[in-house]
């Protein structure tokens, strides 16, 4: 768990920074909330699901760091939390999406691994070549 907190510090220096600094400076709520910290959330979870992959303590990560700040200086607005988690996980999953191709363009994945070709199809059109029968003309 410490190590998984370890890896997301610099996220979490680019969320404290747009949640605590625009209020400060007098920026009007839904410019801050919605242009400073959704867009932060979003391009700092796509980093990191792009360098370090999927991670779910992110949104949590993003719960914790952003309740003071909607404690302090937003009027109690408890809807930015689970937006702000849910499109920092939207953003670390597109990341990771972009990881996987990355992977796929350099040949780092095996590409005969079942298990493998099994998570890129759709339930159903995966039929291991073992498994199959030849068909019968009788």
């Amino acid at each position: 768990m410490l190590k998984k907190l370890k890896q997301i510090w610099y996220i979490l220096i680019l969320l404290a920074l747009a949640m605590y600094i625009p209020p400060l400076f007098g920026l009007r709520e839904d410019l801050a909330v919605g242009a400073v910290v959704y867009g932060l959330c979003l391009v700092s979870g796509y980093f990191y699901g792009m360098f370090r992959g999927f991670n779910i303590m992110l949104p949590i990560s993003v719960l914790v760091l952003f309740l003071p700040a909607v404690c302090i200086f937003y009027p109690f607005e408890w809807m930015y939390l689970p937006v702000s988690a849910t499109i920092a996980l939207f953003g670390n999953w597109l990341g990771y999406m972009g990881l996987c191709a990355r992977r796929d363009k350099k040949n780092e994945v095996e590409v005969k691994n079942e298990d493998y070709v099994k998570s890129w199809m759709v339930l159903g059109d995966y039929v291991p070549k073992e498994k199959k029968q030849p068909e019968r003309r009788d």
